[in-house]
């Protein structure tokens, strides 16, 4: 078997669970993706109340922005940063909240209480938390392919029923391309003769195509073990925040992990400009560490974290061992001189 099939960590997920039936409740919705979700809660709003302008953390990827703006919905920004919430006074008809990467923000609930008590909606993204909300909120969605591999989305409407029906039908082209992508990155991570580069196309094209067309479409329910994930995602991140304590030249999002904390990733802050050359290093070494986000066209006031987070890997299909690699790989980056770190972007 090739080693470095053996020693992959990161990138998508390929190994699909069962798909099972969407429950029959009025006030449950399965659809494609966390944008559709979030087009559904738009439009479900709109069909009973105004819903004019929505106040997002200033750190949040464009694919949350863009269906506000696709439904005439004016995006304004509240600060966040790793360490503090700075929410202003506002007209605005909606919040959306989230708790970055798993960790809790206290602040959250006072947000979500104070908004609630003004009249507004709020909605709270539950990708980055998979238990859901411990707070009180209008509308929650998850979108589960974060997760692991599958195609589908939650939403739960916390007030009562859906005022629109839920779509029926699937994107059968995207969904047959990322299962095909999968099939072949299963058999490249099992030792097979299998083209990485074509599965790395076709996970890409999908990605592409939910772009231009995630609309109104349901998803394809897959059998998600909340508790097993929960507990090697923590087993994993607490591995990695222990291991990267005192590192000059990273800082920890958080620095320890909450009873309640469910990892999505364990994000870091890289200064001095290094972020950029310790992913290729990284990527040299088999460890595929995603960006959250690219900064988007809205946020040039706000880039700080744009430029320095790195999502580190901790999730499910991972072991101890291999959380010692990452943590190993990262050691290893910051032993050189940053001359030669700024070199790796360049070999």
């Amino acid at each position: 078997m090739n080693r470095s099939n053996i020693n992959e960590i990161g990138s998508e997920f390929w190994q699909k669970k069962t798909t099972k039936k969407e429950k029959t409740k009025n006030n449950l919705a399965h659809l494609l993706s966390g944008r559709t979700a979030l087009d559904f809660i738009i439009k479900d709003i709109k069909a009973e109340r105004q819903l004019g302008s929505v106040m997002l953390p200033s750190y949040c990827c464009e694919s949350m922005i863009e269906p506000f703006e696709r439904n005439g919905v004016d995006v304004r920004f509240y600060k966040v940063s790793e360490e503090s919430i700075d929410y202003p006074t506002n007209n605005c008809d909606a919040v959306l909240i989230f708790d970055f990467f798993g960790y809790e923000e206290p602040f959250n609930a006072k947000i979500a209480l104070a908004e609630s008590d003004n009249g507004k909606i709020t909605i709270y993204d539950s990708t980055h938390k998979l238990n859901g909300p411990s707070i009180k909120v209008d509308y929650a969605f998850c979108s589960y392919r974060k997760w692991q591999y599958c195609n589908f989305s939650e939403v739960r409407k916390l007030t009562g029923d859906f005022c629109i029906s839920k779509p029926v039908n699937l994107n059968t082209a995207y969904c047959e391309m990322r299962d095909k992508a999968a099939r072949l990155k299963a058999a490249y991570m099992a030792g097979d003769k299998a083209d990485k580069l074509e599965f790395l196309k076709l996970f890409s094209s999908a990605e592409d195509m939910l772009n231009h067309d995630y609309v109104g479409y349901t998803g394809e329910i897959a059998d998600v073990d909340i508790k097993a994930v929960i507990e090697a995602r923590r087993r994993n991140a607490h591995h990695l925040i222990s291991g990267l304590q005192n590192i000059p030249g990273i800082k920890l999002w958080k620095a320890t992990l909450g009873p309640t904390d469910t990892p999505l990733f364990v994000p870091i802050l890289v200064r001095n400009g290094l972020r950029d050359a310790l992913k290729i290093y990284l990527i040299k070494n088999f460890i595929y560490c995603p960006v959250h986000w690219p900064l988007s066209r809205s946020h040039g006031a706000y880039r700080d974290i744009y430029d320095e987070e790195l999502s580190l890997i901790c999730d499910q299909r991972y072991s101890i061992e291999d959380m010692d690699r990452e943590v190993e790989v990262i050691k290893n980056f910051f032993n050189w001189d940053k001359a030669n770190a700024i070199n790796i972007l360049y070999n």
